[in-house]
């Protein structure tokens, strides 16, 4: 099962801006079909002060075998 969107509070690693964001906890591509682009999303946060992105420890799991983005 692919988790539901969490809302999430970033500080900058870059610039300490602190911002909202969302990210989701586990990806399902077996019951659910997305497309390299959300996974990036879904995965990750681009700061909107500085524009760094930082990455989440996302669980996906594609064909049975499960790795972290």
């Amino acid at each position: 099962m692919t988790s539901p969107p969490q809302n999430v509070t970033v500080k900058c690693p870059k610039c300490d801006h602190t911002y909202e964001d969302w990210y989701r906890g586990s990806v399902n591509l077996d019951l659910d079909n997305f497309d390299d682009e959300y996974l990036d999303r879904c995965s990750s946060a681009v700061c909107p002060y500085c524009g760094h992105k930082v990455y989440f420890n996302t669980l996906i799991s594609k064909d049975g075998v499960f790795y972290l983005s």
